[in-house]
């Protein structure tokens, strides 16, 4: 889950984020799931790993001085 849904979207990032600022343009979309702020029995890994993503995207958009919708 971890490397599904956060560090693949982690490598996309880092991957693209190096043309997006020479091209002064650029839109990383992440999907994420009400399960980053709930917990359910069996379903850590998932709720981590949707967690981690937001962290990652709001921390991305503050270094790069980004809006965030």
């Amino acid at each position: 889950m971890i490397r599904l849904n956060l560090y693949s979207s982690f490598l996309v990032t880092n991957a693209f984020l190096p043309i997006m600022r020479k091209q002064k343009y650029g839109r990383i979309v992440s999907i994420t799931s009400a399960m980053a702020n709930f917990e359910y029995e069996g379903l850590g890994a998932y709720s981590a790993a949707k967690a981690g993503l937001e962290g990652l995207m709001r921390t991305v958009a503050i270094e790069e001085k980004i809006m965030v919708y």
